[in-house]
């Protein structure tokens, strides 16, 4: 499916800043066409503080929050605390996500665009949260909870979805609970310039603590960040995603969400391998301009059923460019828009954060 996209992005940043309590707060309209939505508008926000009494090395807290609303009436809704202890010690972060969200839905498995997808309408609540304590140097252990409703308000009539053949096509609730370990030694969480990342986590999810699924799911993500000089960066990144069989649908791995040229929704299946490299480059060093950077992309990668079913000539590729703006330029927080390609399709992406 061809999509052809533009993009405007008012780039007005409303930043106070009150020394006293460290506080900083921006936020950013944002407007976008595209044949998936329509006339999208919305509003991404941020905020970071520090408590008086806590050492001025400690990361500051701070809050994402995230609201759009196109004229195909799909809704979104983000909201993303980040909270450090006074020691450094434990880092809580939570995810809170509403959507209401027409779509399409193409089938489970790597396929390629071989039919007409079904149309529906799913709305989702999902809460996230993720406890992050340090043992030793770079090393973390994690302790994961989740809480997912999802419930499809329309289906296209006659639809897999419709007939209820796929998991996932009613109404469900899960709770699920787990474990990691993380070894991070990047320069910065927000923008890395150099260092490492590997996060390791297993979550399950059971009908004893009140799911309407059982399964598990394993997830490995490995960074590394390469710094040429002060403003260039090679950012490379590995991820396995590995979810047993008994998963609804919207649970399984989506490729399309790491890969930018397609949409969310591309390409679902239990197993997923992704690999995506970032070079990135803020050239300026005026005082506004300083805060303006691009970045090249590429992404491949491939879902499947079982580990033994992944073959190289299935993978995917998307590649592209994108834009930065930095909202908080002492650590590089920034607004993202992405532009993605591939010989299938084409895409783009606005959020805050980088990727990777």
């Amino acid at each position: 499916m061809k999509r052809i996209a533009l993009v405007l992005i008012l780039l007005i940043s409303f930043n106070f800043q009150l020394k006293a309590t460290e506080t900083n707060f921006a936020f950013y309209p944002q407007f976008s066409y595209s044949d998936e939505t329509g006339f999208m508008a919305g509003i991404i926000s941020y905020f970071r503080f520090q408590f008086k009494d806590y050492p001025p090395e400690i990361t500051r807290q701070n809050i994402t929050a995230n609201v759009v609303y196109s004229a195909k009436k799909q809704f979104a809704f983000r909201f993303i605390p980040s909270l450090y202890s006074r020691d450094g010690k434990y880092q809580l972060e939570s995810k809170f996500d509403y959507d209401y969200w027409p779509s399409e839905f193409y089938g489970v498995g790597n396929k390629i665009f071989d039919k007409e997808p079904e149309e529906y309408t799913p709305q989702k609540i999902n809460f996230d949260l993720r406890l992050k304590r340090r043992i030793k140097n770079n090393w973390h252990i994690l302790a994961l909870g989740e809480y997912f409703h999802s419930r499809l308000v329309k289906t296209e009539e006659g639809g897999d979805l419709e007939k209820k053949k796929i998991l996932g096509s009613e109404d469900y609730q899960l709770v699920g609970l787990g474990t990691g370990l993380v070894y991070d030694s990047r320069s910065s969480t927000s923008y890395p310039t150099n260092g490492s990342l590997l996060d390791l986590s297993f979550k399950g999810y059971s009908k004893a603590m009140g799911s309407d699924y059982n399964f598990l799911q394993f997830d490995l993500i490995g960074s590394k960040f390469f710094s040429f000089n002060s403003k260039q960066v090679l950012a490379l990144t590995a991820r396995t995603i590995l979810t047993d069989r008994n998963a609804p649908f919207q649970k399984m791995p989506h490729l399309g969400m790491y890969m930018r040229a397609y949409n969310d929704t591309r390409f679902i299946d239990q197993k997923l391998v992704n690999l995506r490299a970032e070079y990135r480059v803020f050239p300026w060093t005026s005082k506004f301009f300083e805060r303006i950077g691009f970045v090249l992309f590429l992404d491949t990668g491939q879902t499947a059923a079982q580990i033994n079913d992944f073959r190289l000539n299935d993978m995917r590729c998307s590649y592209g460019a994108g834009l930065r703006f930095s909202v908080f330029l002492e650590d590089r927080f920034n607004l993202r828009l992405d532009f993605g390609f591939c010989k299938d399709d084409s895409n783009f992406e606005i959020s805050g954060g980088e990727t990777f």
